[in-house]
């Protein structure tokens, strides 16, 4: 099979988009959900995390995904900074107990044309959020960029924006990690938010990332109107592609101030391993295999208290590819940012049975 033009299966994508299309995410349905294992003892602090698996957790929230791509010469003082024009969408939702329900949609309103474009998107993510482990899912679908940085890189051209409808992006990642202090420290209580950190606390993470992906262009990724004297050993490459595995290890941290505020930072870097492939229709493809490091942060911050949370999260993923002639450098960038505002409340006599049967 081509590597270049390996696609999902329509009937399987269609099968992927009806599942996830809602964010349906199941976080850990276990006998430990709400802080109790199954002897009856705490399997967390209660003097740093307060869970509330007996509240219903509603949401109304603002968010943006995106799958960006940065190519840089191989003097490494350049870039094309390719972008997505991706909608930004008003969404609700609610978790109950270990599941979670969010629908969202991209209204006009929001969503003004700006000479951008048009992207014909699927962006799946799944962030999973156990007590000891975090586990990520990517598949990216991305037909349609612009160039952001245009103007800068040729000021005298035509429009605001230089438009590549032909441009498709393909991920595939999987990304798990071990939350070390699991007693005291909290993902959910920021990104979820059925949970709260009560006081200050971190943990170390470490686990393992595997990536694959493509890009696949009409003609050269590199425009004509960019000056010879950059990207002069790329230009006229069509296609790239990569397949990388390796280790990650990080840090997390939650700041809470006054009880009712926090900060949370998480950062992982990575070491991925893997082959580069490069393709030109008269030099054919190239093939190198070549480590390089990259990087997943995680950031919230916002208030939280027994019955209200409002917060602003951003998860980024940036996944980095090179060849060892430096002749391909590619970052990869995969955001999900939101603005979250959220109510708990005591299920009534009429939800109660149907939250009785919630795992």
């Amino acid at each position: 099979m081509n590597y270049f033009t390996m696609r999902f299966p329509r009937f399987l994508k269609a099968v992927i988009f009806t599942g996830l299309m809602a964010s349906v995410h199941f976080l850990g349905a276990q006998s430990l959900e709400g802080g109790y294992a199954p002897n009856g003892s705490i399997d967390f602090d209660s003097l740093y995390i307060e869970s509330y698996p007996e509240l219903i957790t509603t949401r109304v929230y603002l968010s943006q995904k995106a799958t960006s791509l940065a190519l840089t010469d191989n003097q490494e003082s350049t870039d094309l900074d390719y972008q997505p024009n991706t909608s930004l969408n008003f969404g609700i939702g609610a978790t109950v107990k270990s599941f979670t329900l969010n629908l969202a949609y991209g209204f006009r309103i929001l969503n003004p044309d700006e000479g951008q474009g048009k992207t014909r998107y699927l962006d799946l993510q799944s962030h999973v959020y156990t007590r000891k482990l975090v586990i990520d899912f990517f598949g990216q679908f991305y037909k349609g960029m612009y160039l952001e940085n245009t103007l800068t890189l040729n000021q005298n051209y035509r429009d605001p924006y230089y438009v590549r409808p032909d441009i498709y992006v393909q991920i595939f990642g999987l990304s798990g990690l071990y939350v070390f202090n699991n007693k005291k420290f909290s993902y959910r209580s920021s990104l979820i938010q059925n949970e709260r950190q009560l006081k200050s606390s971190g943990s170390f993470l470490a686990g393992a990332e595997a990536y694959y992906g493509l890009v696949n262009a009409d003609s050269a990724l590199v425009p004509s109107f960019i000056d010879d004297s950059v990207f002069v050993e790329m230009k006229g490459y069509e296609k790239i592609g990569f397949l990388k595995a390796g280790p990650t290890i990080g840090y997390a941290y939650n700041l809470v101030i006054a009880k009712k505020f926090f900060a949370m930072a998480s950062l992982t870097v990575n070491y991925g391993m893997g082959y580069n492939t490069a393709y030109h229709p008269d030099k054919g493809t190239r093939t190198d295999f070549q480590g390089d490091f990259g990087a997943f942060a995680r950031f919230a911050f916002g208030y939280n208290d027994n019955n209200w949370y409002l917060g602003l999260s951003i998860v980024y993923n940036n996944i980095t590819t090179s060849t060892d002639s430096r002749l391909l450098n590619a970052d990869y960038g995969i955001s999900n940012i939101r603005l979250n505002f959220v109510k708990r409340f005591k299920p009534g006599p009429k939800l109660l049975p149907w939250f009785n049967k919630v795992p």
